[in-house]
């Protein structure tokens, strides 16, 4: 609750500032690494475009209030659509830890694909009470014959550990390696 008063209280500073300066941020901790791929020739697995609902796809940073009602941070912006950010960070995490496999971006031709994932979004936010919450739903789809081979909801929540908007974009990195974990299991 005290991390969420926080960054209530740096939205209300903000509004009331002559000339509030404009804070962005980035789930990709290292933008060096963009379109890093596994060196191994194993399989190759494609990451299609991340989809996100309309009330979560914005540049502004999301917070839900008690009531219920969805804010957006004028003032605490993504650095480049979130989309990307996200399709990168989980890109990067499996080229990672999944050393058999290489995975790919929705970019490049899908012809060489042994699988591809389809990643769905419809919630990437943090609460008035502290919390940040990701979830979603996640397909695993045999690229030669278009068989659907898996289909998973997901939910990630827990409480924001630091405070302010970086605390909450910390936690939502934690809740995107969780994925990325569950999505390198899920793979034959």
């Amino acid at each position: 609750m005290k991390k969420l008063a926080s960054i209530l209280a740096s939205l209300l500073l903000a509004s009331c500032a002559s000339t509030p300066s404009i804070s962005y941020y980035e789930l990709v901790e290292d933008p060096s690494k963009k379109n890093e791929q596994a060196t191994s020739d194993g399989i190759t697995i494609g990451i299609e475009a991340v989809q996100l609902v309309d009330a979560i796809d914005k540049k502004g940073i999301m917070l839900e209030t008690n009531e219920g009602e969805m804010h957006v941070a004028q003032y605490h912006r993504w650095r480049r659509p979130l989309h990307e950010s996200i399709r990168q960070f989980i890109t990067n995490e499996l080229n990672g830890s999944a050393s058999n496999y290489r995975f790919q971006p929705h970019s490049t031709t899908p012809g060489s694909w042994s699988y591809r994932i389809q990643i769905e979004f419809d919630a990437f936010y943090g609460t008035e009470n502290g919390n940040s919450i990701v979830s979603g739903f996640w397909k695993l789809i045999d690229a030669q014959d278009e068989t659907e081979l898996e289909k998973k909801r997901f939910l990630y929540e827990s409480e924001i550990e630091k405070d302010g908007y970086s605390g909450l974009v910390e936690a939502q990195r934690m809740h995107l390696r969780m994925l990325s974990s569950a999505l390198a299991q899920a793979i034959p």
